[in-house]
């Protein structure tokens, strides 16, 4: 089999994989679409209690596309709902809002191939960090690294780089737009792969920011 062959057929797997996927979450979609999402959830017998759920904090790109003081802001508005003073070992998880990762409690995290951090290094903030720290921006995550670990140091925390279930193309059909403290759809049996932003963490606007990246 030639180069071009080759990838021709890994071309026409991808397209199959990616439209099984979706077929996948068709008939659930069509319910949601037809009675709405919370007779959907009703019809699941699905009793919401977001205390039985883990602690994250859901932002693009774990907080990269947020200035210095909405980044700040944002941690002073997390220890305030969540009544802690310190991050270091309050079970906090950050990540992407990105759907193909999984929580690592009181970790803060980044994650291969991460869209956001694509957005950021094509920024200003984002190419001047680039440069003063000697690191490529074509290499995603080599920035994402980088620039994660240096918070989760500065926070106190534990970091993680996240591989995705599949890295290749995005499965989600919702959006999660949290205003409470702790809710995990992947804890729910039904409900569809999505994207999630923490908004009760956010002042408005950052909180549109995050909608406008997503």
């Amino acid at each position: 089999m030639s180069i071009k062959e080759q990838s021709g057929a890994e071309t026409n797997a991808l397209a199959t994989d990616k439209e099984r996927t979706f077929k996948e979450q068709e008939a659930v979609m069509t319910k949601i679409y037809k009675d709405g999402f919370p007779a959907y959830v009703e019809s699941l017998g699905i009793s919401v209690d977001p205390r039985e759920y883990q602690d994250n904090i859901y932002t693009a790109g774990s907080g990269i596309l947020l200035s210095e003081k909405e980044f700040d802001d944002m941690i002073e508005e997390v220890k305030r709902n969540h009544n802690v003073e310190e991050l270091k070992n309050s079970g906090l998880c950050f990540m992407c809002m990105d759907e193909r990762t999984k929580a690592e409690p009181g970790v803060f995290t980044s994650h291969e191939g991460c869209g956001a951090v694509g957005i950021w290094v094509g920024t200003p903030e984002g190419a001047a960090y680039c440069e003063k720290n000697s690191l490529d921006p074509n290499d995603v995550d080599a920035v994402a690294k980088h620039w994660s670990k240096a918070r989760a140091e500065k926070l106190g925390m534990k970091y993680k780089h996240l591989e995705v279930d599949k890295p290749d193309y995005h499965y989600g059909r919702a959006f999660y737009y949290l205003v409470i403290n702790q809710f995990n759809y992947k804890a729910l049996k039904g409900l569809p792969p999505g994207f999630t932003v923490s908004r009760k963490s956010f002042h408005s606007r950052s909180s549109r920011k995050q909608q406008r990246r997503s």
